[in-house]
């Protein structure tokens, strides 16, 4: 048995570790290559995509992507968050959050439109349920995530109809709360517009900012602090138990109705799109690469969708709607700041026409637009008082701006379609994006920080090396296909 055991680690266990030890003695040399690495259009569409084992239907259409976006809109920001942030932070001024959080929002969408030429958890919205029907509510809840799981599996075109479908439905009672909540509306309830001033108004919309609605958001708003005092709102369930404050017990069943629908559309577009994500991410090995796998029957992400479902049920579970929300606002907002980040990158910077002169100069303009934008955020969050701060900030956020714009050509032209007014618009993106972040609460930073530092952690011991030898192994694939099929050629040729 001892001698079996020291076979065993002679050939399984001693040759795994001297490799882990070997990758890990590499990690500069491997981060570098991972972070310079550039990908072909054919690479990603072949090589990659075969690690799946089998092709994914392609079954939706413009139409579909659409309502899709549509569907996913409409959900937790509406009906949930927008009574927290009026009763808790703006007030009636609350409006005027989701305009701040829309503007932004869009400026980021524009610059992740040229890029692309893209929470279930939303439990306050069931309360009113709950207290109708109790502990009940919970298993309706876990009936739409595996229901909503199910349908995915089976069917990404089913899924659209349904979609498409509970979308118009969920439209028709938001058009329902805003014609019916009109008839009780009380303009004396707007007198008292922003009791918590800008900072509650920068508050809300930072809270607010991950489930951006645009102008319907604000249309319903304006019906829900219409219908009451914001100090009487329900944090919970507003819209619901606003009806049933003005007498309208009846109207509260519908817009209970249009909550749980607008929740499942939610559900349907988040997890199409984080089980299509993770299973680009296990093609890299960045993730377990079980994450990858196609089903040959269904051509759907089978695997991603259940893990995805799964994970997403852990967190609705244990993890409150306000801390959620402030935290996915700093993810989504730091993404977009990177998003504007990497398009200035994009258009001014192109590997080997670039000048060395021009990019150095390139990344300090690029350091002080940045670091402007943070010394502002930081400034609003901890002086009270004062504008020494802003009479700083500011203007050298407008001089690296304008710097960028009249000392630098951009070397890259976007070939269809590209965000206008380069470099003010990125450049004002990352500015507004940062500054909304600094109305954050401290906490909700501490829960951002640790949960990067240990994606950090498992980046650099486990997914850097996993996707590097992978990418090592599929360019080795790659080269010996292309010198047999040079081969081929050749020999026919003679």
């Amino acid at each position: 048995m001892y001698v079996q055991k020291r076979r065993f680690l002679a050939r399984r266990v001693i040759p795994e570790l001297e490799k882990l030890c070997s990758a890990l003695s590499n990690i500069k040399t491997r981060l570098k290559d991972r972070f310079l690495a550039r990908s072909m259009d054919s690479f990603e569409l072949q090589e990659l995509r075969g690690c799946s084992g089998h092709e994914m239907k392609t079954t939706l259409n413009w139409w579909d992507m659409i309502w899709f976006g549509v569907g996913t809109v409409l959900g937790a920001g509406i009906f949930v968050l927008t009574g927290e942030a009026a009763r808790n932070d703006a007030g009636p001024a609350v409006v005027v959050s989701y305009f701040i959080s829309g503007i932004s929002a869009m400026l980021s969408v524009l610059c992740y439109s040229e890029f692309a030429v893209e929470l279930p958890v939303a439990g306050g919205s069931f309360s009113y349920l709950r207290v109708e029907l109790g502990d009940f509510v919970a298993y309706i809840a876990a009936g739409i995530f595996c229901s909503s799981t199910l349908f995915l599996v089976l069917s990404t075109k089913g899924s659209s109809r349904f979609n498409s479908i509970a979308a118009v439905i969920h439209i028709v009672v938001l058009v329902f709360i805003f014609i019916m909540g009109l008839t009780k509306a009380n303009p004396a309830n707007f007198a008292n517009f922003a009791p918590f001033g800008i900072r509650g108004i920068l508050k809300g919309s930072a809270m607010l900012f991950f489930a951006y609605v645009g102008f319907d958001g604000v249309a319903t708003l304006a019906t829900l602090i219409l219908m009451q005092p914001y100090t009487q709102i329900d944090v919970n369930a507003p819209f619901t138990l606003a009806f049933q404050a003005a007498g309208m017990n009846w109207a509260k069943y519908i817009v209970a109705f249009g909550a749980l629908k607008g929740m499942t559309t939610v559900l349907l577009g988040n997890i199409i799109g984080q089980a299509r994500y993770f299973t680009h991410i296990g093609r890299t090995h960045m993730a377990p690469p079980i994450l990858s796998a196609i089903n040959e029957k269904t051509g759907t992400p089978v695997n991603a969708t259940v893990i995805m479902t799964v994970a997403n049920s852990i967190v609705a579970f244990f993890t409150s709607l306000d801390i959620l929300s402030n935290l996915l606002s700093i993810a989504t907002l730091f993404i977009f700041s990177l998003v504007a980040l990497a398009l200035l990158v994009r258009r001014y910077y192109v590997t080997g026409e670039t000048l060395d002169s021009d990019r150095k100069k390139l990344t300090a303009l690029l350091v002080l637009i940045v670091g402007s934008s943070i010394g502002l955020a930081v400034y609003w969050a901890v002086a009270k008082d004062g504008w020494i701060g802003y009479a700083v900030t500011v203007p050298i956020w407008f001089l690296s701006t304008l710097g960028l714009q009249l000392t630098l050509k951009q070397a890259r032209k976007p070939k269809l379609w590209g965000m206008p007014l380069v470099p003010w618009l990125p450049s004002a993106s990352i500015a507004m994006n940062m500054f909304i972040m600094g109305s954050i609460d401290r906490e909700s930073f501490i829960r951002f920080a640790a949960w990067t530092a240990i994606l950090l952690v498992y980046y650099l011991f486990v997914a850097l090396h996993a996707s590097y030898d992978a990418a090592k192994e599929m360019q080795r694939k790659a080269n010996a296909t292309n010198n047999l099929e040079a081969e081929i050629i050749t020999q026919e040729n003679f």
